[in-house]
C-alpha cells in the first residue's frame, strides 16, 4: 500500500527479520540489528497481473508484485545456528546462518506459509500446492513433498510432534488437520474440524498437550 513507517524504526524497505534481546526475569526487549534479506523474483504473487490484489497495490507496495518475498512463518534448527523463513511470494524459503547472517534461497511451492523444524530437516507448508515441502537445511536442497490437499487448500500452521515420527499439518481451506508419517511422507490420517451448519472452522495453528498426549489446534471461526 502507500502506508510507511514512522520512526524510529529499521528495516523500513521489509524483507527483514527482526532481532530482540530479551531480558527473561522481566521480558524487557532490546532491539539489535535486523537481519536483510536477499532480493528475490519470479514467485507466483510476484508476477504481474498473477493475483487480483495487485491491481490495487504500486510498487515499491508492498503487495503483490511488489517484487517483495514477505518473510512469515520461521524456524529454528535444533543446534540455534540456522533460521529458515518461508517467503510467502517468493515461493521460496530462506535459511540463515545465524553466526554470519549469510542468506541461502530454495525454491519450495506456490505460497509457502509455516515452517517447523526438526533436527536439521525443515517442513514447510505451501497454501495454494497444498502440500508440504521437507527441506533437508545443510544441504539447502527439497527431498520431498508431501500433498496434505487439494489445490488452494491452504495448509498453514505445521507441528513436528516431539515424541513421534508425526507432523501435524493445519490445512486451512478444508477444515482438517492432516496427520503425516514422517518416516514415508504420507498423510495417515484427516482430524475434521469443521461443522455440519457449513460455517467453516478454517484451522490456521497447532499446539501439543504438554503431558504429549494429543494436539490442539486454534482455529478461526468465520
Amino acid at each position: 500500500g502507500d502506508s510507511h513507517p514512522r520512526g524510529p524504526t529499521v528495516a523500513d524497505a521489509g524483507d527483514a527479520i527482526h532481532v530482540f534481546s530479551v531480558e527473561p526475569a522481566s521480558g524487557h526487549a532490546v532491539e539489535g540489528q535486523p537481519i536483510q534479506l536477499p532480493p528475490t523474483r519470479g514467485g507466483t504473487a510476484q508476477k504481474e497481473g498473477a493475483n487480483p490484489a495487485s491491481l490495487i497495490y504500486q510498487p515499491p507496495g508492498p503487495g503483490p508484485s511488489s517484487g517483495l518475498g514477505w518473510p512469515i512463518g520461521l524456524g529454528l534448527t535444533a543446534d540455534g545456528r540456522s533460521l529458515v523463513a518461508a517467503l510467502n511470494q517468493a515461493d521460496e524459503v530462506a535459511i540463515v546462518d545465524l553466526a554470519n547472517r549469510s542468506t541461502r534461497l530454495v525454491k519450495v511451492g506456490a505460497y509457502p506459509y509455516g515452517v517447523a523444524v526438526a533436527g536439521t530437516t525443515a517442513y514447510v507448508s505451501n497454501e495454494y500446492d497444498g502440500t508440504v515441502s521437507v527441506v533437508d537445511v545443510p544441504t539447502g536442497t527439497v527431498t520431498r513433498t508431501i500433498t496434505v490437499g487439494i489445490t488452494n487448500s491452504h495448509p498453514e500452521g505445521l507441528l513436528v510432534d516431539a515424541a513421534r515420527p508425526t507432523l501435524y499439518v493445519a490445512v486451512t481451506n478444508q477444515d482438517y488437520v492432516a496427520v503425516v508419517d514422517t518416516r514415508t511422507g504420507t498423510v495417515t490420517h484427516r482430524a475434521w474440524v469443521g461443522r455440519r451448519e457449513g460455517i467453516g472452522t478454517a484451522p490456521v495453528a497447532l499446539a501439543e498437550a504438554p503431558d504429549d498426549a494429543g494436539v490442539v489446534g486454534e482455529v478461526d471461526q468465520r
